[in-house]
């Protein structure tokens, strides 16, 4: 049967028409990006990224929104900052509610750029010892210069270069992954070396605040530059991907502030139980993950 020469060109015309619909959508994405990137440019570790401290400055209470700390001091004060009970005493002494600004900025951990898994999250807490692995371990601060200048190789708390740190003891020796490397291993015949390896690759965390602090910030992410710029990239770089099938987001915290609605690739856990640190059995978290992982390793 014969096609008309109307009805081909009706048919490429509408296939021209979505092609260029979807390269105009991948420019935007390019477009979010790089925005984000330029962003980050601008910031400089131990300080606040000169759009926040603006921003703070404004603030009638900023003197309690944000608390400076000299790491010589406290090593002359404590000595070791790793031990236990000299964090107690660091914690009782300190604004726990305040942000820690001579320190590096988190707004995300691993590379947005390349990730097939984003974390959505709160911020990076603080005990004493952070300060030491900031300021002093070199081989650490030498891949968080590279995660801010988006030249990192994955998620940085599964990197044996940070195993020193708090956050590997957080993320990867309390075992907070390994539900998902295990199914890896298991379903992919992966080694256990290698199935860390690959979530390493495709994990990224972002934070909704990315600055310190022992517990939830006064400060609130609608009010920082650098919180409302992570937001954006989630909106019109990562959202996007995600409902082309390309990445997965699992909003964990503050998902108000995130404001994304469960869907194929977006999973979003009920704000009531966000504070739980593990992934969830009920509502299988974990296995959501693995699979997707799966489809596309």
């Amino acid at each position: 049967m014969r096609t008309s020469t109307r009805t081909n060109k009706t048919f490429k015309g509408g296939y021209g028409r979505i092609f260029l619909c979807i390269q105009m959508m991948k420019n935007s994405n390019m477009e979010a990006i790089e925005e984000y990137k330029n962003f980050w440019k601008l910031y400089s570790p131990y300080k606040l990224h000169p759009k926040d401290e603006k921003q703070i400055s404004k603030q009638k209470n900023k003197d309690e929104l944000v608390i400076k700390l000299c790491v010589e001091d406290l090593i002359k004060k404590y000595g070791n900052l790793k031990n236990k009970t000299n964090n107690a005493d660091f914690q009782m002494n300190i604004n726990p509610n305040a942000i820690h600004s001579n320190m590096y900025c988190k707004s995300f951990i691993g590379n947005p750029e390349t990730a097939k898994v984003i974390i959505l999250y709160g911020n990076p807490g603080l005990e004493l010892g952070d300060y030491q692995d900031e300021h002093k371990d070199k081989e650490y601060i030498k891949i968080l210069n590279n995660d801010i200048r988006f030249h990192s190789d994955g998620f940085l708390f599964l990197n044996d270069l940070s195993k020193r740190t708090g956050g590997y003891n957080y993320w990867s020796n309390e075992g907070r992954l390994n539900t998902v490397i295990e199914g890896l291993s298991l379903k992919k015949g992966f080694s256990k070396e290698k199935a860390i390896e690959k979530l390493k690759e495709s994990l990224c965390l972002l934070q909704s605040v990315g600055y310190h602090s022992p517990k939830l910030p006064t400060i609130k992410p609608e009010s920082l530059p650098s919180s409302i710029m992570t937001r954006k990239l989630v909106h019109e770089y990562l959202l996007p991907k995600a409902k082309r099938n390309e990445i997965f987001i699992f909003s964990w915290r503050q998902t108000k502030f995130w404001e994304l609605e469960e869907g194929k690739n977006i999973m979003i856990r009920d704000r009531r139980k966000a504070q739980n640190g593990r992934f969830l059995k009920t509502t299988n978290e974990a296995e959501r993950i693995t699979e997707f992982l799966l489809e596309i390793l």
